[in-house]
């Protein structure tokens, strides 16, 4: 017969093995049996920039005309070509496309843009006008660290017959957009 002390001593010995089994279990990940593990770090980062910017460099200035007893246009072209039509002659002076320099330090290569002209405007000289119109333009890429774009705009003035006499001027606006 088994004596009294070694049941007691089986039933000790049980409980404390299944104390141990259960803190195993319910031990957090770290008090357990060491693991492989391993932790990398990344960088979130972004670059803050400036966006698109325009300068004008050059007005467009159809020069000094001379208007007939009819009605006449002088185109400059974005390249500066001059032509006319009607009895109008040149006078001194040298006409002058419209340029713009654009600039985009957050743009890359590649990028897409898009040159957004009037479709016209008048020019004015007290209540006289002419109407400039058929906005066209030429974009070369100048360089590419940071993005320089020139602009190089031309259009069409309609003069009308006995134009009066002055100097005539008014404003346009030339939008760039990154498509």
């Amino acid at each position: 017969m088994e004596s009294r002390s070694g049941k007691t001593n089986l039933k000790m010995r049980t409980f404390i093995s299944r104390c141990l089994l259960a803190g195993l279990l319910l031990a957090p990940a770290g008090a357990r049996a060491a693991q492989s593990k391993a932790t990398r770090s990344a960088s979130a980062l972004t670059n803050v920039t400036n966006g698109i910017a325009v300068a004008r460099t050059k007005d467009l200035d159809f020069a000094n005309i001379v208007a007939g007893g009819a009605a006449g246009t002088v185109v400059v072209s974005p390249a500066n070509v001059k032509t006319f039509t009607g009895p109008l002659t040149f006078g001194n002076g040298l006409t002058s496309n419209a340029s713009f320099n654009v600039t985009h330090p957050g743009g890359t290569f590649g990028t897409i843009y898009g040159v957004v002209l009037p479709t016209s405007i008048n020019i004015t000289r007290g209540p006289s006008s002419m109407v400039v119109d058929n906005f066209n333009y030429d974009a070369t890429l100048v360089d590419l660290f940071p993005i320089l774009v020139r602009v190089d705009v031309g259009a069409t003035l309609h003069v009308g017959a006995a134009q009066p006499v002055g100097t005539y001027n008014g404003t346009f606006n030339v939008t760039i957009t990154e498509q």
